[in-house]
């Protein structure tokens, strides 16, 4: 049954999904109770025990279009995951004049372009801090505090549950699999953590940083060179540390200069393991924790440092997006582009140049293969590495078969 409408006065929230970071998001707009109203909160299993309890006046409804077609809700926080439905939700409520704030880094990565046109078209907020990096506030520094800036660069370490895999096998020497099984038992891993270890939940982050810092979308991240950690192991580590790196599962983007007589730029955007130096700051990074370097013209390096993930700096970054939102209806201004200024249509490549250490079972094979390819490698090497000597396609080695790839960090 219904309950009672909010006060007059009060901007009307609700909220597609209510699990962990909902139940977050739930406690932490408790305090903002006298201005922000939370009337409605969609849910699978309405029997289903939750820690949270939910304020007096909240309706527990099971079908979002109990909230879509209300026109008294002003905001709609969507954490329901997913990207189909996720998408089918988001689009209603837009059209409905419905201010977004999400955490949904898959759902904004695959529909970046039509999120923005809508959003536009109807002078409502998208926001979405929330979807890159939990906690580090990187989508408003990059909106905003760098606004006046152009970027050279942005990568870092992006998800959270890779680099406590990583960090485990670095420092306790614990196998892929051991690691991997206490991951699920902490709660790092979901039931399918493909999205984690195959590097897909990194690239979306990514694409939605280059879309913000270059102004390019990548239409279809699903082409980009992205390799996982399924593949690493304990004698990759020791290899690194001999060398002076360690190993982290980075994201990068960058614009390079156009091809030859082609003057477009074009951009260079990947997810891949790679060999870091142990005197780059990302290299200290352990545990479920994020790590976010941003290269720009006038500033130079910069480094943001915190928890990527988790109820409280996940559901911080969306209540604060709603804080934002609000103040933004109460000033009743135009509403810009959800990922700012900058456009540029370039072409986006779908493989990475650079130095590379390889893992392999034949190295005499994979050698004469390299060498019939014109790439030159380091001669002195154990009989199970293979470094190049110079910048190569990260592609064309996969081709020769090795068990891992890396590229190596300057």
């Amino acid at each position: 049954m219904p309950s009672s409408p909010p006060e007059d006065g009060k901007v009307r929230v609700a909220m597609l999904g209510f699990g962990v970071v909902g139940g977050g998001v739930v406690e932490l707009l408790k305090p903002y109770d006298r201005t922000i109203a939370l009337t409605k909160v969609c849910v699978r299993d309405p029997s289903k025990s939750r820690d949270v309890d939910l304020p007096r006046t909240c309706e527990v409804v099971t079908d979002p279009h109990a909230i879509l077609n209300d026109e008294s809700i002003d905001i709609v926080v969507e954490v329901m995951g997913g990207t189909d439905s996720a998408w089918t939700y988001t689009e209603k409520a837009l059209k409905s004049g419905k201010h977004i704030v999400t955490a949904n880094k898959a759902l904004i990565s695959k529909y970046m372009d039509s999120i923005e046109q809508l959003a536009l078209d109807q002078n409502v907020q998208f926001l979405y801090e929330a979807a890159v990096c939990g906690g580090i506030p990187i989508v408003n520094t990059a909106l905003r505090g760098l606004r006046a800036d152009t970027f050279n660069h942005i990568s870092g370490i992006m998800n959270g549950s890779t680099n406590y895999i990583l960090s485990r096998m670095e420092h306790e020497g614990v196998s892929y699999d051991e690691v991997i099984h206490d991951a699920r038992r902490l709660g790092y891993l979901e039931a399918d953590p493909s999205a984690d270890l195959e590097g897909y939940d990194a690239r979306s982050k990514i694409c939605i940083l280059a879309r913000i810092g270059f102004g390019v979308t990548v239409s279809d991240e699903s082409l980009l060179y992205t390799v996982g950690i399924t593949h690493v192991s304990s004698r990759d580590f020791q290899y690194a540390k001999g060398r002076g790196y360690t190993i982290k599962l980075i994201a990068k983007a960058q614009l390079l200069p156009g091809d030859g007589d082609d003057d477009c730029r074009r951009l260079e955007c990947w997810v891949s393991l790679a060999l870091v130096p142990l005197t780059n700051t990302m290299a200290s990074v352990s545990g479920p924790t994020n790590c976010v370097e941003v290269s720009t013209a006038r500033v130079g390096p910069q480094w943001y440092i915190g928890a990527g993930a988790g109820r409280y700096p996940t559901a911080n970054s969306v209540v604060s997006d709603v804080l934002e939102a609000v103040d933004n209806c109460n000033t009743g201004i135009g509403f810009p582009s959800p990922y700012g200024h900058r456009q540029l249509d370039c072409k986006v490549d779908e493989d990475v140049r650079a130095v590379a250490y390889a893992r392999v079972d034949d190295k005499k094979t994979v050698s004469k293969a390299l060498k019939e390819k014109g790439i030159e490698i380091e001669e002195d090497t154990p009989v199970d590495v293979i470094m190049t000597k110079g910048p190569v396609s990260l592609s064309q080695l996969r081709e020769t078969s090795p068990v891992i790839v890396m590229p190596v960090l300057d």
